[in-house]
């Protein structure tokens, strides 16, 4: 794996196993939008590892900054070279995007059974990704000790 690509996928990894952490937090202050962020985060950079790992560019000719989030959703989506992502994965990461640009510009409205569907469609997605392109799972990096806890075991999330 190139060295650009394993620094990526690493600061990724690191972001999604953050936001685990805080999602599973015992207490509300902030939770949602820091889990939210690193969510975010997490997955433009596994997008941007992807790109590099198949040999596609994430800086355009003579840029400094590197392409953004919703360049690299396009780039995963239709760029035959590095193409990974279904419309309907795409829609989920510009779903989970939409939420933290709200948590971090203003306010995030976002009910507890919204913010489980997502993130746990969107840890799903990125585990799925870190599998089929890197032949790694998220499982890898977490301690065996990792036990996912609810108080209500017996919601039913999809369910208004």
């Amino acid at each position: 794996m190139k060295r650009e690509a394993k620094i990526l996928l690493e600061k990724s990894t690191d972001s999604v196993l953050l936001a685990i952490e805080h999602f599973n937090r015992p207490w509300d202050r902030g939770r949602q939008e820091i889990v939210l962020v690193l969510l975010d985060r997490a997955f433009e950079l596994l997008l941007k590892a992807i790109i590099v790992h198949k040999g596609g560019r994430i800086r355009e000719t003579r840029g400094k900054e590197t392409i953004g989030f919703d360049a690299c959703v396009r780039k995963c989506l239709s760029d035959a070279q590095v193409k990974c992502l279904t419309e309907e994965e795409a829609l989920n990461i510009q779903i989970i995007n939409s939420f933290r640009d709200a948590a971090q510009h203003y306010v995030v409205d976002i009910s507890e059974q919204q913010l489980y569907i997502y993130t746990q469609s969107g840890l799903s997605l990125f585990n799925n990704l870190l599998k089929n392109i890197f032949d790694q799972k998220i499982e890898d990096y977490l301690p065996e000790r990792v036990l996912p806890v609810t108080a209500h075991p017996r919601i039913q999330y999809w369910q208004d």
